[in-house]
């Protein structure tokens, strides 16, 4: 058995200017989204063994934040969703387009990020027995996790996170 923790990065400036990243918008955490982190940094458990991130700045930023003595392992499996066509554009002009019921033009289709994520937590539960674990991640991203880990409807937001037990 294993702890995993669970943690979305905390707000960017796309967030805050309400861009539609997916995996390909790489921004920085808003001076909010510093804040957030370093408020989640208070809280978070000490006692983490690895933390395991994204690629992308504000996954980066969050991690080193929240858990300053670890230098965090870099795992591209726990990148955002690819939206395609709608990365760039504002929520306002694409609500309608986030229905994630559908995969837009040269975007990620669900079963890919499933996949990915099946394979990062094969590898967790292979070579990180015993172990707790930091995943700083995106928020699709994680709830395709928690959703594989039986935690399915947990809502996260920015430098929030979620401990279960694999």
């Amino acid at each position: 058995m294993m702890k995993v923790i669970f943690v979305r990065h905390g707000q960017s400036e796309a967030n805050r200017i309400g861009i539609i990243q997916g995996s390909s918008i790489d921004t920085p955490l808003s001076s909010r989204g510093l804040d957030q982190a370093e408020a989640a940094a208070k809280t978070a458990p000490k006692d983490v063994d690895i933390c395991f991130c994204s690629h992308l700045m504000r996954a980066r930023q969050t991690a080193k934040i929240m858990f300053p003595y670890l230098d965090p392992v870099i795992d591209d499996r726990l990148i955002e969703r690819g939206l395609g066509v709608w990365e760039g554009k504002l929520y306002d002009d694409s609500r309608r387009l986030l229905e994630y019921q559908s995969t837009p033009e040269g975007g990620e289709e669900f079963h890919e990020v499933e996949d990915r994520i099946r394979s990062f937590l094969e590898m967790l539960k292979r070579d990180h027995p015993g172990k707790k674990v930091a995943c700083v991640s995106h928020a699709g991203t994680i709830y395709s996790a928690l959703e594989m880990s039986g935690a399915p409807g947990v809502e996260l937001g920015n430098a929030e996170w979620v401990e279960l037990e694999l």
